[in-house]
């Protein structure tokens, strides 16, 4: 064990001088994304190259302030820096004895790097700009975990809805929300959670969602392409208007033969007094609709004449009720 731990990391110590090479090649890219993937092992190793890596640049951090001002001293501290940095690239490549005393000590793991939690208000909708140049817009009462690291980009949709722009990079980027896994490399797709499952829908490019489990199932989406998942049922696949998708980003709230109860919760992440339906049976029936977001407060009295309800304000709540037994 201690002899493969040690070979991993002069593999990842070879990637590493590889992938910071001032001309680094698509295919060499495309060969360490390879690599990494392959096996966890390798992700952990690389994590590990890192920190030797940064060790070595500690030591060529020579504080030439504290050096006597006189010509020999100078000139042996200069020849000092120019030892170091020939040497870290000798041992970036094969350095063994150095590593084999840090591989000794080693647990391997997967080392989860702190995420940036973005959260946003009720109404409020952001868009904030990642470190890898994409970009992600947040609904209102929407949380997401982000975190895009040299190897990798991923992010966690803990509620709400986001709309990512990802930057085309060699690296994926993940996104998982509830049992979906989304992966990408550059393209535009925006994904919502709820209580009762996950939705992805595709504004540019394709993606590739994964539902995790067993069976797992392995879809491809392109533009104008949507999948859900619920805890009960397998993923389900339709088409929108690509237009559409992340339309609140534009202070629009759209929807396609979608349920009310999916209204009636986005609606709620824009109001401070909720509104709800005292026919459960209501909120499966499907509604095809276009509202402004700034107008939400009177959103129930149009729902209120589609479809035969009274409106009833109560304190803290807003309730929809049948006003009809058997109406629709």
């Amino acid at each position: 064990m201690a002899d493969q731990n040690r070979r991993l990391i002069r593999e990842a110590l070879k990637w590493r001088a590889v992938i910071d090479a001032e001309y680094v090649s698509d295919r060499d890219r495309a060969a360490f994304q390879q690599w990494l993937s392959e096996d966890a092992a390798h992700k952990a190793a690389m994590i590990e190259a890192e920190r030797f890596w940064d060790r070595l640049g500690a030591l060529s951090e020579i504080p030439l302030d504290d050096v006597r001002p006189n010509r020999v001293a100078l000139e042996h501290a200069a020849r000092r820096q120019e030892r170091v940095r020939r040497s870290r690239g000798l041992m970036a490549m094969g350095a063994v004895a150095s590593v084999t005393i840090l591989a000794g000590a080693m647990i391997y793991h997967e080392v989860s790097q702190p995420a940036r939690q973005l959260t946003t208000q009720t109404a409020e909708v952001r868009t904030e700009f990642l470190k890898d140049g994409s970009e992600v817009s947040l609904d209102a009462k929407s949380t997401i975990h982000v975190k895009i690291h040299r190897w990798e980009r991923s992010a966690e949709v803990l509620s709400g809805s986001a709309y990512f722009v990802v930057k085309k990079d060699t690296r994926p980027f993940t996104v998982t929300s509830g049992s979906l896994e989304i992966e990408v490399t550059g393209t535009q797709f925006a994904v919502h959670r709820s209580k009762s499952g996950a939705t992805v829908s595709v504004a540019e490019g394709a993606v590739r969602v994964n539902a995790r489990g067993d069976p797992g199932e392995v879809v491809t989406l392109f533009e104008g392409g949507r999948v859900t998942s619920t805890t009960s049922e397998p993923l389900a696949v339709s088409q929108v208007a690509a237009d559409n998708v992340g339309a609140w980003r534009r202070n629009r709230l759209v929807y396609e033969e979608e349920p009310i109860g999916k209204l009636i919760d986005d609606l709620n992440r824009y109001r401070d007094r909720p509104i709800v339906l005292t026919n459960p049976s209501l909120r499966s029936k499907t509604i095809t609709a276009s509202f402004d977001a700034s107008e939400v407060e009177r959103i129930p009295s149009v729902l209120s004449a589609m479809y035969s309800l009274d409106v009833v304000e109560l304190p803290g709540r807003t309730e929809l009720r049948r006003q009809v037994e058997g109406s629709p």
